[in-house]
């Protein structure tokens, strides 16, 4: 109960007395700054530097806003795009078209934070116009406009008529429900894409939205996010790389690092997107010519089996465009998934060197208790022997006994030649050799020690020479 007063007046003590530290430090900055003119230059471009950092610290983290932001409109947009094909909700269009507006301003954010980034780091000049930006500032601008601009506009409608050609035919018939013209089979089909909602309740076909399929392009947003959720994401990371010629906050790197460090989570959410793109795209194309495939859990699970690379054949893509979006989004990202899983989960089974440590001390701990057991039935052995041979036992006796010593002698032999050589690893390479060095060094610092002694008795001998001889002046 009494102590608490006493901790509150030290506490008290504690703040004014750096309360004064910091009145005294600033009337000395203060008067530091008003009389010495070379340290206020120095202060100004100091301050000016730590401005720049502040302010670059300050653009990562108004970029890193800018494209969740536009993670977060693109996600809204491709469920719209989903929801327009299941549903017949007129609001739909209305509202991608806002979504892609605002998309678009801030995708010109994004760029004009990129921009003032790459002022602050000394790459553009501040006053630099667009035209004198590098090329590929413009060129990736340029492409993610086009590509944030595509969607599926209110009052559009129509159809695109898809003909397909299967094989040459002599006869009418022609398979997987071809059409036959001018002697070949064709796959005739069509797209239709219309904003009147009775239509669509009449035909439900007109529903699937083939267009909307340009707004899964979007999707190349994800790496940018999985980068912007990672806990390296800052200006001093960038500062960091910068100085090892390292894009630190790249999309590329990031994906390393996550690998790395995290790579089943990263696996996962790569695999759920992809499905989740591919098998919806795969049910917009599939769904006007292919009834194995008219439902999106059929497409997704076509998906799934490309993906693992493993191909039933119960279902397979009919059209062109099916056909290459299995091969490039499915067949393509699986294998390479499945190359990644494999590559961190043997890297998760490798042995580190705690690992090997525990493994070799298992295996001496083995090896001894082996040779321990071999060893005592060699001296039982030699004992029986010795022991049929001291009451003159009957032959059959005592070469049964000699018999059962040169085996377990034999036993022996092979524990000592099955033994593990002694050979020097890095470690040991590594201490001898640095063991020689401390000697080298050793040697080297007593022989200069050796001779800064002698030329120190040298010039006392000088030193106390000069002066008797100056005594002898005075005398």
């Amino acid at each position: 109960m009494e102590l608490r007063p006493a901790a509150t007046a030290t506490i008290d003590v504690d703040t004014d007395m750096w309360a004064r530290k910091k009145r005294v430090y600033m009337t000395q900055l203060t008067d530091r700054l008003a009389n010495d003119a070379a340290f206020r230059a120095g202060f100004a471009k100091t301050l000016q530097h730590v401005r720049a950092i502040h302010k670059l610290s300050v653009d990562y983290e108004r970029r890193r806003v800018a494209e969740n932001r536009m993670f977060g409109v693109s996600t809204l947009s491709l469920l719209l795009v989903f929801l327009e094909c299941a549903t017949n909700a007129g609001w739909i269009r209305y509202a991608n078209a806002v979504l892609t507006a605002l998309l678009l301003l801030l995708l010109v954010q994004r760029y004009a934070i990129e921009r003032e980034i790459a002022v602050g780091k000394g790459l553009v000049p501040p006053n630099a116009y667009i035209w004198e930006l590098p090329p590929s500032f413009i060129l990736a601008f340029l492409v993610e406009l086009v590509i944030c601009s595509l969607f599926l506009p209110p009052g559009l409608d129509g159809e695109i008529h898809m003909r397909q050609w299967i094989m040459a035919s002599q006869s009418d018939s022609c398979p997987y429900g071809g059409e036959y013209i001018d002697g070949d089979c064709y796959l005739v089909y069509t797209y239709k894409y219309d904003h009147d909602f009775e239509t669509q309740a009449q035909d439900p076909s007109s529903r699937y939205q083939i267009l909307g399929l340009f707004v899964f392009l979007r999707v190349y947003q994800l790496p940018r996010y999985i980068r912007n959720l990672s806990d390296f994401y800052s200006a001093r990371m960038a500062f960091v790389g910068s100085l090892n010629n390292v894009d630190a906050l790249g999309v590329l790197f990031s994906i390393k690092y996550m690998l790395r460090s995290r790579p089943f989570p990263l696996l996962v959410v790569g695999f759920a997107t992809t499905l989740l793109t591919v098998s919806c795209a795969l049910w917009l194309l599939e769904t006007p010519v292919n009834p194995l495939v008219s439902t999106y859990p059929s497409a997704m699970w076509l998906t799934i089996v490309t993906m693992a690379t493993v191909g039933y054949g119960d279902r397979v893509p009919m059209t062109v465009p099916g056909q290459v979006l299995m091969v490039l989004g499915a067949m393509a990202t699986g294998i390479i998934f499945v190359g990644i899983l494999s590559a961190s989960f043997f890297a998760l089974l490798d042995l580190t060197d705690r690992d090997r440590n525990v493994l070799d001390l298992l295996s001496n701990e083995k090896e001894a208790k082996a040779t321990s057991a071999a060893s005592a039935r060699l001296i039982q052995a030699a004992w029986n022997l010795h022991v049929c041979r001291q009451r003159s036992a009957s032959p059959a006796v005592t070469d049964a006994a000699t018999v059962l010593l040169y085996a377990t002698a034999q036993t022996c032999r092979k524990l000592r030649k099955s033994r593990k050589l002694h050979v020097p690893s890095l470690h040991d390479q590594l201490v001898a050799e640095m063991t020689g060095l401390d000697d080298l060094a050793i040697a080297d610092h007593t022989q200069r020690m050796q001779r800064l002694l002698a030329l120190e008795a040298k010039l006392d001998d000088n030193l106390r020479a000069v002066r008797e001889i100056a005594a002898r002046t005075h005398e």
